[in-house]
């Protein structure tokens, strides 16, 4: 549903703790919330799923009202990056590694309403 982003596309709402703010540097016009990034360990393949999350408007000093640790609920229709996948080597077996599959969202936001402080 993500990826078609058409018609058939609807939007939805997720729930999340904000991680940092990040400002916007030289040529770019958004300034971003970055949520807490959930990981899933998926035992079937040995791979750890993570879903890192993005709030960007371009009113920095707006965005900065919620501080890290705050609860937020973003309303709207997601943007997705393409999937990435990493690999890592294992902290307690340098040997073996860790792939991360990386599902990254970010919601470009066209009224400040789209999200509020739980």
């Amino acid at each position: 549903m993500l990826k078609s982003r058409g018609d058939p596309c609807h939007p939805f709402a997720l729930v999340g703790t904000v991680e940092d703010f990040s400002a916007v540097r030289p040529g770019a016009k958004n300034n971003f919330l970055n949520l807490h990034q959930v990981n899933y360990f998926e035992s079937t393949t040995g791979e750890v799923m993570t879903f890192p999350v993005s709030i960007g408007h371009s009113d920095a000093t707006w965005l900065q009202q919620y501080p890290a640790n705050t609860e937020v609920i973003a309303f709207g229709v997601w943007k997705t990056a393409d999937v990435s996948r990493n690999k890592a080597p294992k902290k307690q077996a340098p040997e073996k590694t860790t792939t991360y599959v990386n599902h990254g969202m970010t919601l470009y936001l066209k009224f400040k309403r789209q999200v509020v402080a739980v």
